[in-house]
């Protein structure tokens, strides 16, 4: 009995919270577009509203969209099993109507799939049948820039610079200027990487600039950080000063773990390359820890080969996990096999 009140609290509050935002409303599409709407801006209330659906009356394509929602909201939620589950299910259909209007989208979200539990190659082969089904422009963007991302981080400079250069063209011929902005900011990590540090200023600076203007804080702020970073290294004080004041009211702003801990280390970097301090053992500690929050390999490698060794840090406290090669076992998943044949 008690057990039963206590899940009666749990799933109430669910029910009262769907009937509040569904109301009146007893259509299919209409719930499927709510959780829609919910995906981006909150994630967690999209799955509360996904998991109330039944699914007795639905058409199969209200059927493949709500299983095609599921992926989405498992991808952006970290749940793989449950993403894994919901692309079995779609390709497992591949003559469905809606398997061919959504593609692109499917194959692209099983690539994410791949890369989000590592299978780094698989994920790109993926990418490359994303790519040849992409329509709009868009779609080509977001295939080309994902690509980039992989070669990147397998070191692979010359395809990750063309892949964002091509990128970069069509986001210049259709002047979409927060696709631009992403790309070049890329570009200018890329060029910071290679130590190109006039050509990775040029780019962020480019890259700051749209983002400001699309008013994009989250965007500005990543890319306001790496502009601080490279003015560090190039030793531009004044320009840094410039610039720095906006970019650290946006990390207390938004308060993102990884940005606050870029953060942190920028401002240590500036103190031991403009002020000449040494840095305490506290300090140390601290950047330690910090680095450890960090989410991005590439970032890692790049605050440890410039900041590291500057700020009198021993680099093999700064563990860096590196891309592996891993193949996921394809004979009993039929579903992935499919997908990996590029054949639908």
């Amino acid at each position: 009995m008690r057990n039963l009140i206590c899940n009666l609290f749990v799933i109430l509050p669910t029910l009262l919270f769907v009937a509040a935002v569904w109301g009146e409303h007893d259509n299919a599409q209409y719930r499927l577009d709510t959780v829609n709407y919910f995906l981006e801006s909150d994630p967690h209330k999209a799955h509360k509203l996904h998991q109330a659906i039944e699914l007795e009356d639905f058409t199969p394509a209200h059927t493949a969209h709500f299983h095609h929602l599921g992926v989405s909201i498992a991808l952006s939620l970290g749940q793989l099993e449950q993403a894994q589950r919901a692309l079995a299910v779609l390709f497992q259909k591949p003559q469905n109507t809606y398997f061919s209007e959504h593609r692109f989208s499917l194959t692209y979200d099983a690539s994410v799939w791949l890369r989000k539990g590592g299978y780094i190659r698989q994920s790109e082969h993926l990418l490359l049948c994303a790519l040849k089904s992409a329509r709009s422009a868009k779609e080509k963007i977001k295939t080309l820039n994902a690509l980039a991302v992989i070669a990147y981080n397998y070191g692979d400079n010359i395809s990750a610079k063309d892949y964002f250069v091509r990128s970069l063209a069509i986001g210049t011929r259709i002047k979409n200027q927060r696709a631009m902005g992403i790309i070049e900011n890329n570009l200018g990590v890329l060029a910071l990487k290679t130590s190109h540090f006039e050509d990775a200023v040029n780019y962020f600076k480019l890259a700051y600039a749209r983002h400001q203007l699309a008013g994009r804080e989250s965007s500005e702020l990543n890319t306001g950080l790496n502009l601080l970073f490279v003015y560090i290294l190039r030793g531009e004080k004044e320009m840094y000063e410039r610039v720095s004041p906006r970019v650290l009211a946006l990390v207390q702003k938004h308060k993102n773990a990884a940005q606050s801990a870029y953060s942190l280390w920028i401002e240590r970097f500036y103190d031991v390359i403009f002020t000449a301090a040494k840095l305490s053992k506290r300090e140390k500690a601290e950047l330690i820890a910090a680095f450890n929050n960090l989410s991005e390999a590439g970032l890692k490698s790049l605050l440890k080969q410039h900041i590291g060794r500057i700020a009198g840090i021993n680099p093999t406290t700064l563990p860096i996990a590196v891309p592996q090669k891993m193949m996921l076992e394809t004979t009993n998943n039929h579903w992935l096999n499919s997908a990996l044949s590029c054949n639908f």
